[in-house]
């Protein structure tokens, strides 16, 4: 193997670990977050992410997608907002303000949300949509994909380390040969 594809591959393995153990990380935090405080949708530095389920924010939002949002003090009529609905959490636009909070709606709706959104509720606006990835993320989240993601993790520790063996072998090899 080459100096520059050992190096390669190196610096492949270290990305791939470190992406892993960041993964592994958030999502122990937040198991961690929601147990402590009780909310389904901690979040990590005031981001959180969610995948959309319903078509109710068509176009700007389909199932599937992949949201990014962040938490502010204040929030915009206008602004996309993920906010806590009893049991479930649900991704709709502002579209008026009230004494009681928020009045929102899904762009795919013809009317508003019955009941205004309390600010104590929002978790946050939403401010990246990443297209699609919430079928990967879901299957990760099942006890097979998290099995495989402590797989990749260990296969990316360990490669570097069996590719070094190998190369001592065949070293080995051509120098029984001479």
């Amino acid at each position: 193997m080459t100096k520059v594809l050992r190096i390669a591959l190196k610096i492949l393995s270290g990305a791939v670990t470190a992406l892993l153990i960041l993964i592994i990380t958030a999502n122990i935090y937040l198991l961690a977050a929601r147990k402590i405080t009780g909310r389904q949708n901690a979040t990590v530095f005031g981001f959180s992410s969610a995948v959309v389920l319903s078509g109710s924010m068509a176009d700007a939002i389909q199932p599937n997608d992949l949201i990014i949002t962040k938490s502010q003090k204040t929030y915009e009529i206008g602004d996309i907002i993920m906010f806590e609905s009893g049991s479930a959490t649900v991704t709709h636009r502002i579209i008026d303000r009230n004494a009681e909070g928020y009045i929102t709606r899904g762009d795919a709706n013809q009317t508003a949300d019955e009941t205004p959104v309390p600010p104590e509720k929002v978790i946050g606006r939403v401010i990246a949509v990443i297209p699609k990835i919430g079928r990967v993320i879901s299957f990760f989240a099942t006890p097979l994909g998290m099995l495989i993601l402590v797989l990749a993790l260990l296969l990316a520790i360990e490669l570097p380390s069996l590719a070094r063996r190998r190369n001592q072998k065949k070293g080995e090899a051509e120098a029984h040969e001479e």
